[in-house]
């Protein structure tokens, strides 16, 4: 007999996770159609959203520990199902041949009663909303659950004997701390792969749509037991043109809402009279960057010497401290640059001594790029009421400066100055011998004037801020793996 699912149209859908495209093909559904009926499209979504996901994680370092043959989770874990995916694990059951039907009832029937027995079965049978029971009692029912030690009805020679239909948990749970960490999670910290998409959660809000009341999960053990209590509700249909575009539109929401937790962290140093450089880097940054800023009195009316500025300088960086970065910038070119290289080091022993966290500055990531990008004569465009300050460091590093501009902007007005402002200017001030340009100062829009001004003078440009960006990508590539950086000039293809 011909499956029916064969002799449907196939469902082809072309989306983008995490930047990437992706086909997924499902067998398209009948007219109307049961909430558990949509699970083939979903997990086949999850699936490729799954993969993806781990190659983003091994690009990084950071591999799969899960190996067949490790049930670790399979045998202790509360494994949250959504009644749409209980009663499909009701429906395969039913449908398996004898003997092996009752083998595998007989064991959820072992699990339910252990879990009478010891006061679970009411907790797990089907867990409330947040407001119905705290974060503690969730976590002591989960611990004395873990501690039954209930493997899953579905283990068979230590492997999952329903793979292709396992739950969403199950496909989006996936370790990459040692596989020893599992035999215990709550003594010994496990690290997961953070996923873009989430089924249960997307399932579980088509089902509170059609269904007309709030949906929760219930642990895998007592799934059938659900499922049989809630068939007739579990086996109404709804038209397919609503079901399944609202399931999408769900599994969409779910990513979108998502935040990236990073996997490398940037402190910055900012004189408190920055406004832009917070909304540059936290716009440009590349995935899995976080951005992390505190202010100090350190430029304008409260310029004063390294000295003067020690504890100023110590209660910024340990402040920042707390955030746990892995890189430390003292982002402010002419305060980084005024005392020279003597001072730019004098500031990077007072973070670093505060901190113990690695510290560069904004001057000398500015060196760095200069260098990396062959320049040798350039040219200084700046807001500044003269550039004296960053002539001399600049020279001081072997650099020969042919030409600058300062605009002599006062207070904030040098944030104020468009993109366009900053070609225009650039532009005027064009010089053959130049092998490069230098935007300095880490208030102004200047980052967005790089790439038209690379096209329009066929020579690199380096601005205060893209120079940090790159700096600190560069320095924290082994926890980032291969980002795509954004289009910021020559630079960041170095």
């Amino acid at each position: 007999m011909t499956d029916p699912s064969q002799q449907r149209p196939t469902i082809r859908l072309r989306l983008r996770i995490l930047g990437e495209p992706l086909a997924v093909e499902a067998p398209g559904p009948p007219e109307r159609v049961r909430l558990d009926e949509v699970l083939p499209l979903l997990r086949a979504i999850d699936d490729r959203a799954v993969d993806l996901a781990v190659r983003r994680s091994e690009a990084k370092g950071k591999t799969v520990s899960c190996r067949k043959g490790c049930s670790a989770c399979c045998r202790a874990q509360p494994v949250p199902v959504t009644p749409p995916e209980a009663y499909a694990l009701l429906r395969l059951v039913e449908n398996l041949p004898e003997p092996r039907r009752a083998e595998v009832r007989a064991r959820f029937a072992d699990r339910v009663q252990r879990l009478r027995d010891a006061g679970l079965a009411d907790r797990f049978l089907q867990i409330e909303g947040p407001g119905e029971v705290t974060k503690e009692e969730l976590r002591d029912a989960a611990q004395r659950y873990f501690r039954l030690g209930l493997a899953c009805p579905f283990l068979e020679d230590n492997a999952c004997s329903i793979y292709e239909d396992r739950p969403f948990a199950c496909r989006e749970y996936l370790v990459t701390s040692p596989a020893e960490h599992c035999r215990d999670p709550f003594a010994t910290a496990v690290e997961g792969i953070r996923m873009p998409v989430a089924g249960e959660g997307a399932m579980l809000r088509t089902a509170t749509k059609f269904l007309e009341k709030p949906q929760f999960t219930v642990a895998l053990t007592l799934a059938l037991e659900y499922a049989e209590a809630h068939r007739a509700e579990l086996e109404q249909t709804f038209a397919s043109r609503n079901v399944f575009p609202r399931a999408l539109q769900e599994l969409a929401r779910t990513g979108a809402n998502r935040i990236e937790v990073p996997t490398a962290r940037i402190g910055l140093i900012i004189p408190s009279v920055n406004r832009l450089s917070e909304p540059q880097f936290t716009r440009f940054a590349p995935p899995g960057l976080g951005i992390h800023v505190t202010r100090a009195r350190i430029a304008g009316k409260w310029r004063k010497p390294v000295t003067e500025l020690a504890p100023i300088i110590a209660q910024a960086a340990g402040a920042l401290s707390d955030s746990s970065p892995d890189l430390i910038v003292y982002h402010c070119t002419d305060s980084s640059m005024r005392e020279g290289l003597d001072g730019e080091r004098r500031i990077l022993d007072i973070v670093r001594r505060e901190t113990g966290i690695e510290a560069v500055s904004t001057s000398a990531l500015v060196v760095e790029a200069l260098n990396a990008l062959g320049i040798k004569k350039l040219i200084i465009v700046s807001p500044y009421q003269d550039n004296e300050v960053i002539v001399a460091y600049l020279q001081s590093c072997g650099f020969t400066v042919v030409h600058d501009v300062a605009l002599r902007l006062p207070g904030h007005e040098s944030s104020g100055a468009t993109p366009e402002r900053w070609v225009e200017t650039t532009l005027d001030h064009a010089r053959d011998e130049a092998d490069g340009y230098f935007l300095s100062c880490t208030n102004t829009t200047q980052i967005e004037a790089i790439e038209e001004l690379e096209a329009a003078l066929g020579k690199p440009v380096v601005s205060s801020n893209q120079a940090v960006l790159w700096g600190a990508v560069k320095r924290l590539r082994a926890r980032l793996g291969e980002v795509a950086m954004p289009r910021l000039g020559r630079l960041m293809g170095m």
